[in-house]
C-alpha cells in the first residue's frame, strides 16, 4: 500500500489555521459508490464525515446539559454508563480543519492499493464535511487524513471500505425511529427522552423487523438506506444498534446545531433534510426499484406520496407501520383502525384498477360468469357529463298559477315574534327545580339517546354524548385518501400501500414484489 509522504509534504495549510486539538478524531459516515450512468467508466464516491473532539466534562456547556439531562432521566448524579457513552455526540467540540481525501484502488488483501484521486477540503463551522468523487475505475477504500503542521505529535487519519451498490435492483429507504426501532414519538417527550439515552438496546427491537429486513439482504441482495430525522451526534449509537440487529448501510441524520434538547424533542418533525436525502438516492440510481418504509408517528406517509408522485417508476412499494396510538385516539383498537386504512387502500385504489385491467386483457373474451360491470382506468377519471336539461312548455293556466303564487308570497304576514326567553333562576330552589326537570327528562330519552350519535352545536356541550368521535382515526381516514387520490394521476398502477402493526404481512407482500421485479429484469 502506498504510504503517506512525510507531514511535512502534506502540510498545505497557512499558519493562521485554527489550532487543532491533540486528540482531534474523524468520524467517517457509512458511504457509497455509485455508477454515473451519464458518463460511461465513471463512478462517483460520496463521502460525509464529522471532525471532533471529546468534550470537557467540566466545561460550563456540558454541565448545563448533564443537568437538564438528569432532570428528564429523573436520575441522580453520576448518570448510567448508558447515558454516558449515548451523550457523548452532545458533549464533543467541532474542530475546523483542512482534510485531505483519497481514494484507493486495487486488491487490499494483495497489498496493492494506489491512489485514484486525491482531493483537499475544509469542514465548516461544525466540524462536518460532505463531498463526492469521481475515479475511472471502482475504489476499495477512502483514506481520510487531517492536514496537521509538522510540530503536530500524531498524524490523524482513517481508512474506510468503499461501499458500491449495483445500479439496477431493489433499494429499501427505511426511517429509524419508531419504524426499525422503539423511540415513542407519539408519546410524551421525557419518556422518549429517556427511550433514547437510557433504554438498552435490546428493548428498542420491533418485532419481525429484523427478519424481514435480513431476509431480503440474504435471499434478494436488496440495498439498504436508512433516512431519519435523528440528530447526528446519535450516529455512534445508531450505527451500533444497526449492526447488531439489521442489514448494514448508508445512514442519513440531521445536521442540527442548536440546544441539544431540542433536538431530540423536534426529531419527530416533518424534516427537509430527509426528504432531500431520499431525493439524492432516487437521483444516483435512476434504474433501481424501491421500497420506502416509514411510520405513522411522522409525516412519513405524505413525504412518501410526494416522492412516489415524482419518481413514480422507481417508488415500487410504501409501507407504513403503526406504532402505538399513532392512527387512533384510544377510543378504539388500532388493529380495527388498521382494518380500515387498508380496506380503504384495497377499495378505492387497488380493486378498481384490477378490475379494468381484467376487463381489458385478452382472457377476458372467454365465456366467465356474469360479474359488475368494469371500473374504467384509473387515470381516465373526470366529472360526469350533465345532460342538457329538457324544454318543458307550459300552459298558460299553469303560468298564470305560478305567478299568482310568487305575488301571495311576496303579500304574506309576517309570523309573530318568538316568546321570550324563560327566567334565569336566581336562587338555590329555582336551580334544584330545573336540575330535577332537566333529570327526569334526560331519563326519558336516554334510551334514544344512546342509540343516535348527535354532532355537538356550537355550544359549550362537548364531551356529554355517550358515542366519542376518534379524532386521530378520522384525520388518518382523510390523509390516506387524500395520497390516493393524488396517485389517481399517476399513468400506470405499480405502488404497493400497505399499513402494518404485525411485519409478517408486509414480509410475505415484499418478497412477492421483489421477486416479480427480479424476474422482469429490472
Amino acid at each position: 500500500m502506498e504510504q503517506l509522504a512525510n507531514k511535512s509534504q502534506r502540510w498545505f495549510s497557512s499558519p493562521d489555521a485554527p489550532t487543532i486539538p491533540l486528540d482531534t478524531a474523524i468520524t467517517v459516515y457509512p458511504t457509497y459508490t455509485y455508477a454515473d450512468t451519464a458518463r460511461d467508466s465513471q463512478y462517483v464516491t460520496r463521502l460525509r464525515m464529522c471532525v471532533a473532539a471529546p468534550g470537557n466534562a467540566n466545561s460550563r456547556r456540558n454541565k448545563i446539559i448533564m443537568s437538564l439531562c438528569r432532570q428528564y432521566l429523573r436520575e441522580q448524579a453520576p448518570v448510567s454508563q448508558i447515558t454516558q457513552t449515548r451523550m457523548q455526540g452532545f458533549l464533543a467540540r467541532s474542530v475546523t480543519s483542512r482534510v485531505i481525501l483519497d481514494l484507493l484502488g486495487g486488491s487490499p488483501a494483495d497489498n496493492t492499493l494506489s491512489v485514484l484521486e486525491t482531493q483537499f477540503a475544509d469542514t465548516d463551522s461544525r466540524g462536518m464535511l460532505e463531498c463526492a468523487l469521481r475515479t475511472p475505475q471502482i475504489p476499495q477504500q477512502a483514506r481520510i487524513t487531517l492536514d496537521t503542521p509538522p510540530s503536530f505529535p500524531s498524524l490523524v487519519t482513517t481508512l474506510q471500505p468503499t461501499h458500491y451498490i449495483k445500479p439496477r435492483g431493489v433499494g429499501l429507504i427505511s426511517d429509524i425511529d419508531d419504524t426499525i426501532k422503539h423511540t415513542g414519538v407519539t408519546g410524551d417527550k421525557k419518556s422518549m427522552f429517556r427511550n433514547v439515552f437510557a433504554t438498552p438496546w435490546q428493548e428498542w427491537v420491533v418485532a419481525g423487523l429484523p427478519q424481514w429486513y435480513n431476509s431480503l439482504a440474504l435471499d434478494h441482495g436488496v440495498d439498504f438506506f436508512y433516512v431519519s430525522n435523528s440528530p447526528l451526534q446519535l450516529y455512534d449509537t445508531l450505527q451500533a444498534y444497526i449492526d447488531r440487529t439489521l442489514p448494514r448501510g448508508p445512514i442519513f441524520l440531521k445536521q442540527y446545531s442548536g440546544n441539544m434538547l431540542a433536538s431530540i424533542v423536534k426529531s419527530a418533525g416533518a424534516s427537509n433534510s430527509k426528504t432531500r436525502a431520499i431525493e439524492r438516492i432516487l437521483d444516483d440510481f435512476p434504474a433501481k426499484r424501491f421500497v420506502l418504509v416509514g411510520d405513522a408517528g411522522e409525516r412519513d406517509f405524505e413525504t412518501y406520496i410526494d416522492l412516489a408522485l415524482r419518481y413514480p417508476d422507481q417508488v415500487a412499494a410504501i409501507y407504513i407501520r403503526c406504532c402505538k396510538d399513532s392512527i387512533s385516539d384510544g377510543s378504539r383498537s388500532d388493529d380495527a383502525v388498521l382494518d380500515e386504512l387498508n380496506e380503504i387502500i384495497a377499495t378505492e385504489y387497488t380493486r378498481p384498477f384490477e378490475a379494468a385491467a381484467a376487463s381489458a386483457s385478452p382472457s377476458s373474451s372467454r365465456k366467465v360468469s356474469p360479474s359488475p360491470p368494469p371500473v374504467p382506468p384509473r387515470n381516465t377519471r373526470g366529472p360526469p357529463v350533465v345532460p342538457p336539461k329538457p324544454q318543458i312548455a307550459l300552459s298558460q293556466t299553469q303560468t298564470d298559477g305560478i305567478r299568482d303564487s310568487r305575488v301571495m308570497v311576496r303579500n304574506r304576514v309576517p309570523p309573530p315574534p318568538p316568546p321570550p326567553l324563560p327566567r334565569r333562576p336566581t336562587d338555590a330552589s329555582d336551580t334544584s327545580s330545573i336540575a330535577t326537570s332537566s333529570t327526569r327528562s334526560t331519563t326519558a330519552t336516554s334510551r334514544t339517546d344512546s342509540e343516535v350519535y348527535m354532532i355537538p352545536s356550537s355550544q359549550d356541550d362537548y364531551n356529554t354524548y355517550d358515542v366519542y368521535f376518534d379524532k386521530n382515526a378520522e384525520s388518518w381516514r382523510q390523509r390516506l385518501r387524500d395520497g390516493l387520490r393524488q396517485l389517481n394521476y399517476l399513468p400506470t398502477f405499480n405502488i404497493r400501500i400497505k399499513f402494518f402493526i404485525d411485519p409478517r404481512p408486509c414480509m410475505l407482500d415484499c418478497d412477492d414484489l421483489v421477486r416479480g421485479i427480479k424476474e422482469g429484469g429490472v
